[in-house]
């Protein structure tokens, strides 16, 4: 057990140290837009797609639309079944073991997103949707930090597909309140997106080592100095 542990913590991966500095920050940024990508795009699609129709293109909205041909549920119980499905069958590819899991996982999404499509259960926009949030979430190297991201992202597609896009807004707003509260061992779990920004771009990128010749202020150490 590592502590305490905040956000950008649990988005490196324990490799990154091994890699060059130019290779570990494109990792982690790619990381830390999966994180977002993941929580954020279901919620997002169902608020634009259900009571903001006039904020897409023209073209875009014809084609989901004509997609959407025969399908007999709403937007929003066609992205919860999908999120479900797509939750269950990361469940099992974590469960099974690794040599299975991992053809489970693919061979069935494939199969039973394509069977889905042809049965008109799903349209082809909710299961591409879904598929790009599943694979973003894949980048993340801590489980327990996927797990916690899956949670809040049915919060927010519970919101957005109830209250649109002003539900979106409000739970993210709930979220980012939320996260800003907690704390592990006494360091906010936000830290260190804060006045002061000392340590800002040592959390989101990783610095060549003779940069890296003091520790993080937000630790609060006794000693500044790393001992050479």
């Amino acid at each position: 057990m590592i502590a305490p542990a905040n956000l950008f913590l649990l988005v490196k991966a324990p490799e990154d140290i091994h890699f060059t500095a130019l290779a570990a920050t494109f990792g982690q940024t790619l990381r830390l837009l999966g994180l977002s990508v993941s929580l954020l795009l279901p919620a997002f699609f169902v608020a634009i797609l259900s009571y903001h129709q006039d904020q897409l293109p023209y073209y875009l909205l014809a084609t989901l639309g004509i997609n959407r041909l025969g399908i007999p549920f709403d937007v929003a119980v066609e992205m919860f079944i999908a999120l479900l499905f797509l939750e269950i069958l990361r469940e099992a590819g974590i469960r099974l073991p690794s040599a299975v899991g991992s053809t489970v996982t693919v061979v069935g999404g494939l199969i039973l997103g394509d069977a889905a499509i042809r049965a008109g259960f799903l349209s082809p926009g909710i299961v591409v949707i879904g598929a790009i949030t599943q694979i973003f979430g894949s980048t993340l190297s801590s489980l327990s930090l996927a797990g916690t991201i899956s949670t809040l992202r049915f919060f927010l597609f519970i919101l957005s597909a109830t209250l649109g896009i002003y539900g979106f807004f409000l739970g993210l707003f709930i979220v980012l309140s939320h996260l800003a509260s907690l704390r592990s061992c006494g360091l906010p779990y936000l830290a260190p997106i804060s006045p002061p920004f000392k340590d800002l771009a040592n959390a989101l990128f990783r610095l060549p080592w003779p940069w890296r010749n003091t520790r993080p202020d937000m630790l609060k150490t006794r000693q500044g100095d790393r001992h050479k």
